[in-house]
């Protein structure tokens, strides 16, 4: 017999109120993936027509932007120096939230 793992075992059980508010969140998250999916496609269909050049009407422009490549601090080290320590210019640890349907 196999026994699951509950990952959120450490987690705070939460009212119906809170699960109404979860749900909401899932739903616009839903809506506005969707939503950059449609914009997405629109910008491209916009870049065809104007083959791929800067293009206006008298409502709306369309202006492509050009901006050199970051740089790869990360191998910038490891081909570079690799023995420096990188810990004493980390920045701060941050927190985020991440909301997961189970």
């Amino acid at each position: 017999m196999k026994f699951k793992i509950n990952p959120y075992k450490d987690h705070a059980v939460m009212d119906d109120d809170w699960e109404s508010i979860a749900h909401e969140y899932f739903t616009i998250n839903k809506q506005r993936k969707n939503l950059a999916k449609r914009e997405e496609f629109l910008k491209e269909k916009l870049q065809v027509l104007s083959m791929d050049k800067s293009a206006r009407t008298a409502k709306y422009a369309f202006s492509k932007i050009e901006r050199i490549g970051a740089v790869d601090y990360k191998r910038l080290v490891a081909e570079h120096a690799s023995d420096v320590n990188t810990d004493p210019y980390r920045k701060d640890t941050t927190h985020s939230w991440r909301i997961s349907r189970i």
